[in-house]
């Protein structure tokens, strides 16, 4: 585990075009901050993507999924979406932001441009108390969450840290999963076997837990 505090919890970079640029963090000073977003090319269209996105023409009715390069390019330009959020999800997926499902990915964005018009106004309307939205699944890990507040040592350290993973590597989640769906008896795991055909079932109420407020997202897999 990395503590939220550590040294490379609070310095993260981006090389370009030639040499390493510090992101903008807690583990720098406001001025600092600004007169990098000012100065480095890698900031290049960032502070007009925001300012401007408000204003852009929101997606198509039927525009069911599209890729998370073309709807942040959309929203934001291709100068901010091509230099920082490639980097990042180059970091976290090794995949392409031009073949990665924005709709799978970013499930939460992609709907507050559905409802707002426009990815900052969803922002700005949270800040103000409008629901956030949410997917079923995370819904229910939030509900189980209130009914029992994970108080372990090993829990509680994970909310200190910034970064964290399994001994085993990621697999081990996968393993676990596995594992507990074994538990049902109604449960049965078919390997090396074509998926036809999918079929959603919808229509549950629209819950509050805790002070939030949230409304459900149709759900998607990649």
């Amino acid at each position: 585990m990395t503590s939220k505090n550590s040294v490379a919890a609070q310095n993260r970079f981006i090389y370009y075009p030639d040499h390493l640029v510090r992101m903008p963090g807690p583990g720098t000073s406001l001025f600092n901050n600004l007169s990098n977003i000012w100065s480095e090319p890698v900031f290049e269209g960032f502070i007009p993507g925001i300012l401007t996105e408000v204003v852009k023409p929101t997606r198509p009715d039927d525009l069911q999924d599209e890729s998370i390069g073309s709807f942040l390019a959309r929203r934001f330009g291709s100068s901010m979406t091509d230099n920082i959020v490639s980097a990042v999800f180059h970091g976290v997926y090794a995949g392409d932001i031009y073949k990665l499902s924005a709709r799978s990915i970013l499930p939460e964005i992609w709907q507050l441009e559905r409802r707002h018009n426009s990815i900052m106004k969803g922002v700005l309307s949270q800040v103000f108390g409008d629901p956030q939205p949410i997917a079923a699944n995370d819904l229910d890990v939030v509900m189980d969450y209130q009914k029992q507040p994970p108080m372990s040592r090993l829990l509680e350290a994970a909310k200190r840290s910034s970064v964290f993973t399994f001994k085993g590597g990621i697999g081990d989640l996968a393993a676990r999963l596995e594992a507990k769906l074994q538990e049902n008896r109604n449960v049965k795991i078919k390997r090396k076997t074509l998926a036809k055909d999918l079929i959603l079932k919808t229509g549950a109420a629209i819950p509050k837990v805790g002070m939030h407020s949230y409304y459900f997202i149709p759900g998607s897999i990649s």
